[in-house]
Formats: structure tokens, C-alpha cells, sequence
């Protein structure tokens, strides 16, 4: 139990952005999309549902809330822990970002990251090849049941949620994709990587997961685009350290200077609002959690 709050609180370096990747491409084999529409979201619930316990051999829990689907996958452990554990080189601690949208319509990031010399690390749990397996052939069920249904309900489900819960170590991996990023990713208007950016990916330590095969602990939500934005704002800043947290072999380059990192989270908050063409703000305020440094920027300045 101890080593697993420790991969958490460092899941930075390998688990969040490796599990995302290898699940995306799971979900892009075998695509193939039907003619004519199967289904609509009235029974996109049941469906998926039959599907991952047609094809899986598992039980499920599916549900439509609002324009958010979601999936809940209990397994019995996502986890191994290798006799020969992999290194890598640590370069950013501490990694940490919030971002919230006020009732004014402020968004507001503040982050906590600091760079600091190459520091080496084993990575003694990683998340194990069959729950991988199984979460990238969900979201193959998923992709193709959704591009099966008619127009409308396609229009109807924005966002998708599938919450992967090792019941027997109690941890949560919620992971949301939205539905017009699919689209992108299985029609190549989007790329692997910028995919990988996209899907929002958090774990969670969740004693009340243990023993939970229907996801009774988990409050199945409707999402708001705002929520979206804010999660995904957040995922991105996370994402760009993480990469540089995750390397195995050495760079060799002097730690990033203060500045360097503040900019390098403002240009990521800017184009994340640009990518997603999201205005409906006044305020955008950045908060650097270690120098007490606060950027203000009007709404022109993010468009303009």
C-alpha cells in the first residue's frame, strides 16, 4: 500500500502519460465505423455495456448523465511491481497545478513548479499490461458504438468519462475525452500526440474503491464545459513537466530558470484557449504558488 501512494504522488513521471498513450493506441486499432446509424443514446448505455461483457468477459457499469457517458471498469489490481525497475531521471519538483473559473468569470492558474538538477529515480510500480488492455479496448467499444449512432445523439454526448477502479488496492484512473476530439483523433485531423494532450487523465487514491464492483463511490456527474476547459488547462501544464519527469536516459541540460517556466505556462494556458476557441471569460490571472508572482490578462490579450 505504501509503494502505490508513492507511485501516485509520483505518477507524474511515468504512469499518467505512458497509460494515456498506450490505451489511445489500443483505441485506434481496428477502427472501422458503420454506414447507417445502430444506435442512439437512449440505449448507448445498455449497449456498451452488453458489448464489454460480450467481448471482455467483464461487468460494467454505464451510464448517461446529462451530455456526459460513463464507463465504470473495476479490476482486480492495475498494477505490477518489476524486480528490475526502470530509471528515470527526475527534473521538476514540485509539479503541481489548479485552475479554477470564478461566478465573474475569472479563470484562475496558479502552479507550484519548481526545475532543479537531474536527480535519478526507480520506478517500482507501473501500471500492469492487462489493465491497460482492457481500458484501451473500452474506449474501443466506446469510439465504436458512439460513431454508430444517429446525428442527433452524437450531438447529444460531449463528453466521455471512464473510471478504471483497482477495487482490491483502492485507486481510481478517471480519464474524460471529448466527444469532438474522438472525432478528430479517428478521422486524423488530430494527431496522436496532440490527442494525448487532450484526454484529461487523473489518478486518485480511493480506499472507498475497495471491494466497489458497481462504482457506488463515484458521483457519475454532468460535465460543463467549463469544468472541461479548467481540467484540461490543468492536464496540459501537468503533461509538459510530466514528459521532462519521464525520461529514462539523461539530458544533461541546466535546471529551467523561474521565467522560463512562467512563460512556458502562460504560452500553454493561451493556446489551450485558442485550440478549444473557448471565450466565454473576462480574466485570465496566473499565480506562481512559489514567488507570490501574480499575471493578469484581459481578455484581448489571449485573441488578439
Amino acid at each position: 500500500m505504501m509503494r502505490l501512494k508513492q507511485f501516485l504522488r509520483s505518477l507524474a513521471r511515468q504512469g499518467r502519460l505512458i497509460f494515456s498513450f498506450i490505451t489511445i493506441c489500443l483505441f485506434l486499432n481496428n477502427c472501422s465505423f458503420s454506414v447507417a446509424p445502430l444506435y442512439n443514446k437512449n440505449n448507448l448505455a445498455s449497449v456498451v455495456k452488453q458489448k464489454i461483457k460480450e467481448e471482455l468477459s467483464q461487468e460494467a457499469t454505464t451510464k448517461l448523465v446529462g451530455s456526459t457517458f460513463w464507463v465504470y471498469l473495476p479490476q482486480e489490481g492495475l498494477f505490477d511491481f518489476p524486480k528490475d525497475p526502470p530509471i528515470v531521471f527526475k527534473r521538476f519538483s514540485p509539479l503541481d497545478a489548479k485552475v479554477k473559473f470564478s461566478s465573474n468569470k475569472k479563470i484562475f492558474v496558479s502552479y507550484n513548479i519548481k526545475s532543479m538538477p537531474e536527480k535519478k529515480e526507480k520506478q517500482t510500480t507501473v501500471f500492469s499490461k492487462k489493465a491497460i488492455r482492457a481500458i484501451g479496448n473500452v474506449w474501443q467499444i466506446i469510439r465504436k458504438v458512439s460513431f454508430s449512432m444517429d446525428k442527433e445523439s452524437r450531438k447529444a454526448v460531449q463528453f466521455y468519462c471512464v473510471v478504471t477502479s483497482d477495487i482490491l488496492n483502492g485507486v481510481d484512473v478517471i480519464q474524460i475525452a471529448y466527444a469532438p476530439d474522438l472525432a478528430r483523433l479517428s478521422f486524423v485531423l488530430i494527431q496522436v500526440p496532440e490527442f494525448q494532450r487532450r484526454i484529461i487523465t487523473e489518478p486518485i487514491f480511493a480506499p472507498q474503491a475497495i471491494g466497489d464492483t458497481k462504482g457506488e463511490h463515484i458521483e457519475m456527474k454532468d460535465f460543463t464545459f467549463e469544468e472541461f476547459i479548467t481540467l484540461q488547462i490543468r492536464n496540459r501544464i501537468l503533461n509538459r513537466f510530466q514528459i521532462e519527469n519521464s525520461k529514462t536516459a539523461s539530458s544533461k541540460r541546466k535546471p529551467m530558470s523561474d521565467s522560463e517556466i512562467a512563460r512556458e505556462v502562460v504560452r500553454i494556458v493561451k493556446e489551450t484557449l485558442k485550440i478549444y476557441n473557448w471565450r466565454k471569460f473576462s480574466k485570465l490571472e496566473i499565480y506562481n504558488g512559489l514567488n507570490g508572482e501574480t499575471r493578469v490578462f484581459e481578455y484581448p490579450d489571449i485573441f488578439n
